[in-house]
């Protein structure tokens, strides 16, 4: 745990007060020891998370315990969510389709 804080306090004092660009932004990607497929199925997992709220979101809507305005209000920020999730995985899976 402690290399893992002494780590990243070293990320963060090497790119203090840098931009991020579309030039450097592998550089402020941390790599892991993780296999990049157990990465790829942890977002799935989140994805499908989100997906299973939704569906109980809709049927909580329909029993009409919460109105539209809360339903349509926490429809959105769960999808806005699961949009992030799968463009991060499909970004992942882009780059590790060219890296191998």
């Amino acid at each position: 745990m402690q290399d893992k804080i002494k780590e990243m306090a070293e990320f963060v004092t090497k790119h203090k007060g840098k931009e991020v660009t579309v030039d450097n932004i592998d550089d402020f990607v941390c790599s892991t020891e993780e296999d990049p497929q157990t990465i790829i199925d942890n977002i799935k997992a989140k994805e499908n998370s989100y997906e299973d709220t939704l569906d109980l979101c809709k049927k909580i809507y329909r029993k009409k315990a919460i109105n539209l305005e809360t339903y349509l209000g926490q429809v959105r920020e769960l999808a806005d969510e699961q949009f992030l999730q799968i463009a991060l995985r499909l970004k992942i899976q882009k780059i590790v389709k060219t890296k191998f």
